[in-house]
């Protein structure tokens, strides 16, 4: 199933960056992110990410637009949590017991602005770097074990899994008469738990298989040199680091400022 956090081929700077790289600088950013409470360094952030999309493919970058645009009700929502809870500030409207006020709105839109910011550069990690290769450099360089860095990997891995699975039984709902377009959130709700049941016989029949493939290919016998491609770490990487640490930095310091 393609999703964002699909792996994309192709020739940009991103591709050619050592992974470890592409995901220290993510991490990095989604920090950034998180600290930062200046609305233009968020937005910022957020165009930055874009063009790197853009530079990396137009595929990724098709699919970056996509992870926002469906982030958007879910941003709705927390911006409505914000104004009904944030109570301080300029009152522009009052109905009843509810206010709509300047710190309100800004909380709200801060609050959906980074939740963007701190997804997009993750999304935009997995389109241009395989997650094989991540393992690699995590048993290789990080000396991280195989086995721990096997269950990281497999376990995103089953991300778009799950998700192919989920539809095919929504799917098989609908034809039986099931109505999962409903306006109520409750009853939506109510009517994909029953879901979670197939969805958890088919993920254990899906682990019971990996495991024993894995046996099978020998997998108590991996080690950091059983990694078939090798990623060095050039100038680029150093420099994209050192990016990272700046916006960081800068982050911090809008803050103070």
């Amino acid at each position: 199933m393609d999703t964002v956090f699909t792996y994309v081929p192709g020739e940009s700077f991103l591709h050619e960056l050592n992974p470890l790289t592409v995901f220290l600088g993510a991490f990095i950013i989604c920090i950034a992110a998180a600290v930062s409470v200046n609305i233009p360094f968020v937005t910022g952030l957020i165009v930055a990410q874009l063009c790197l999309a853009a530079i990396a493919g137009s595929q990724e970058f098709r699919k970056s637009v996509k992870l926002m645009l469906g982030l958007g009700s879910l941003a709705l929502i927390v911006l409505v949590l914000q104004v009904i809870f944030v109570r301080t500030g300029t009152v522009f409207a009052q109905l009843g017991p509810l206010l709509i006020t300047s710190d309100g709105l800004i909380s709200g839109v801060l609050v959906v602005l980074k939740v963007v910011a701190m997804v997009l550069p993750l999304s935009i990690a997995f389109m241009v770097q395989p997650i094989n290769s991540l393992a690699n450099e995590l048993v290789s360089k990080c000396h991280l074990p195989y086995k721990y860095a096997f269950t990281v990997t497999t376990a995103i891995r089953f991300i778009p899994l799950f998700m192919e699975e989920m539809s095919g039984i929504m799917e098989a709902q609908k034809a039986r008469g099931v109505q999962f377009d409903t306006g109520n959130i409750f009853k939506k709700f109510s009517l994909m738990v029953p879901l979670t049941v197939p969805l958890l016989v088919s993920s254990v029949k899906k682990t019971d298989a990996i495991a024993i493939g894995a046996e099978l290919r020998g997998f108590n016998l991996r080690t950091s040199a059983s990694a078939y491609q090798q990623h060095r770490i050039g100038a680029v990487d150093i420099v994209s680091v050192v990016v990272s640490v700046a916006l960081l930095a800068a982050a911090i310091l809008s803050n103070i400022l």
